[in-house]
């Protein structure tokens, strides 16, 4: 499979008489340049390549064929100190795109094909050039120049480099696909299919949606986070559509949905408890009420299913009582740890935090590649809890667990102000405080798969 993946882009925010590209990675078979530019004056542009430095001895050719529609030509040049690349006409705008085949290889010659046309309606002319560096060496480096001063790319002129080839993703599917250089990662943030075009053993990170915190008269608990499951070495067959079922997160006094691609399930996460409810179950029980026939907080219903591991822990309770003048419910479970216990002098139990990379090293590879999770101290966390709410409480919130559980409200001066779970992450929502505002929203799951390039 051969799909074009986005390397840098170079947009000129000045004018310039050369664009330079390095460190290119070596991990493709192909690499495709891509310009759309203009220039102060007609005249030809250069390319040059090379090893860590640019060469500029003559060791390249060049062979053109070029055709306005009336009119044929073709020319050739060898022992150049440059590849002849095209000519730019300062009356329009130039199009091209630059090929280099095998690039990385250190055995054989380098091979570019070039193809342009220029914007100018009376010569207006297609072209297709061949070029060669006679070198062996794997090409990491490449440059543009303008033939002479006082030429140059205008500003705004765009040049970007692609990958193709044996290092693209083996598979198609996902809101994003993205690679580290080691593994490819295919981000699904929505429902939709993994379809692999050959057999794949792939890691797997699932998280369920996080469940809504409780919407009572006064207090609800905060929201338990959506399970998490990780499989390692898990087995896609090639040609084959595995669909993909991203959970959404549960709204006040709901349950979050479960999260499921092919026998992979990470549950939802369990409502936080309100007045005359206990703190619902799944991936994280959510956190309970205050009322004391109602202080019963969720627990975790994740299992271990798909060949992979599931994590999920239960929600807190009320450990004052009902009738103290703070009325505190407790936190929901988050995927590393149990939420907090609503007390008197923490108010709301803050949310049980999320599972972490400190826990679960292979997290901050997920979350680094993939600019998914939650970074904390180094780490990257997915699923916490959400904190409960405090009527009548002192001016400090309960804190979301970490990895994206939302914070809990308190009846002050200054608001409730409670939050909803952090999409995509599996947090639990943050517990109301008070009558007139609600409960909150847990986050919407996420789906990731990876695979060796």
């Amino acid at each position: 499979m051969s799909t074009y993946v986005p390397i840098q882009t170079i947009t000129l925010g000045s004018n310039s008489a050369t664009v330079d590209f390095t460190g290119i990675p070596q991990t493709f078979t192909d690499f495709v340049l891509v310009g759309n530019f203009t220039t102060n004056q007609s005249a030809p542009f250069r390319l040059l390549v090379g090893n860590n430095t640019i060469d500029t001895a003559a060791n390249y050719s060049m062979t053109q064929m070029a055709g306005t529609g009336s009119v044929t030509e073709s020319t050739r040049s060898s022992n150049a100190n440059f590849i002849a690349s095209g000519y730019i006409n300062a009356a329009g705008r130039s199009i091209w795109q630059m090929h280099f085949m095998n690039y990385a290889n250190t055995t054989t010659n380098k091979t570019v094909l070039i193809r342009y046309s220029t914007d100018v309606s009376a010569s207006q002319s297609a072209n297709a050039r061949v070029g060669l560096w006679r070198s062996t060496s794997a090409i990491n480096c490449i440059r543009l120049e303008t033939n002479a001063s006082p030429q140059v790319f205008e500003s705004g002129s765009t040049f970007t480099l692609y990958g193709i080839g044996s290092g693209s993703p083996k598979a198609f599917g996902g809101d994003r696909v993205v690679t580290d250089g080691t593994y490819w990662y295919h981000v699904f943030t929505s429902s939709g299919r993994f379809e692999p075009v050959t057999n794949l053993s792939c890691d797997v990170l699932a998280i369920g949606g996080g469940g809504g915190s409780g919407n009572g008269t006064n207090v609800g608990g905060g929201g338990g986070a959506g399970g998490l499951l990780y499989a390692t070495s898990k087995s896609f067959a090639g040609n084959t559509n595995f669909v993909v079922t991203v959970g959404a997160g549960g709204g006040p006094d709901a349950s979050g949905v479960s999260t499921t691609i092919d026998n992979i399930t990470a549950f939802g996460g369990g409502r936080g408890g309100d007045e005359a409810t206990v703190g619902g179950s799944g991936g994280s029980g959510g956190g309970s009420t205050w009322a004391s026939s109602f202080n019963t907080p969720g627990t975790s219903t994740q299992t271990n299913n798909g060949g992979g591991t599931g994590y999920g822990n239960a929600g807190g309770s009320n450990t004052v009582g009902a009738g103290s003048n703070h009325y505190p419910s407790g936190g929901g479970g988050g995927a590393g740890a149990v939420g907090g216990n609503g007390t008197a002098a923490l108010q709301g139990g803050n949310g049980g935090a999320g599972l972490g990379g400190n826990t679960l090293a292979a997290l901050n590879a997920f979350g680094a590649a993939t600019s998914t999770g939650v970074l904390s101290g180094g780490n990257y966390y997915y699923a916490g809890g959400g904190g409960g709410g405090s009527w009548l409480g002192s001016s400090t919130w309960s804190s979301g667990g970490v990895g994206g559980g939302g914070r809990g409200g308190a009846n002050i001066a200054g608001g409730d102000n409670p939050a909803d779970g952090v999409a995509n992450t599996g947090g639990g929502g943050g517990g109301n405080g008070a009558a007139a505002v609600s409960g909150r929203s847990g986050g919407s799951g996420i789906v990731i798969v990876r695979y060796a390039v």
